[in-house]
């Protein structure tokens, strides 16, 4: 017996086979497109907020106005100094923000701030950018925190 062994042309295969293998192709990468997509507006839907109202942004409130009246103290006291008070209002201000309107605050700069049209938040902001970055600042750090539970207490 004789046997031949050598490369067949590739396109000497069926055609039902090149067609079998286009489908297929074309129909996996439809499926992943589609699973793709559904996971995308999951994750979507899933992390949509929406602004916290009645009891909810009360409570919330009452629990970062504790948060303002523990800086406070520790202020008064001494254990904490001007630059390190204001930095905890700042941080206490921001997750506020975040948890009241569900943008997230923390990560945002002044100008980026100053474009959520929230003028008493950008406002209270920029009055802690000097005493908390400059080298000499002589804030009023009872007028600070004043601001602040203002802020609080009268969020929308």
């Amino acid at each position: 017996m004789k046997y031949s062994v050598g490369l067949q042309d590739p396109f000497a295969f069926n055609v039902k086979f090149w067609m079998i293998l286009s489908l297929s192709l074309i129909g996996g990468a439809f499926l992943s497109m589609l699973i793709h997509h559904l996971v995308k507006n999951h994750r979507a839907k899933g992390t949509k907020k929406s602004f916290m109202t009645g009891k909810r942004l009360e409570w919330l409130k009452n629990k970062y106005l504790k948060h303002i009246d523990k800086i406070e103290e520790d202020y008064l006291s001494g254990r904490c100094d001007m630059r390190r008070t204001y930095q905890r209002m700042s941080h206490e201000v921001r997750k506020f923000t975040t948890r009241a309107t569900g943008i997230k605050i923390s990560t945002l700069v002044y100008s980026e701030i100053a474009q959520l049209h929230r003028p008493k938040l950008t406002d209270l902001i920029g009055n802690y950018y000097a005493p908390e970055f400059a080298f000499k600042a002589d804030p009023d750090v009872r007028a600070g925190i004043k601001e602040t539970k203002e802020l609080i207490r009268l969020w929308y």
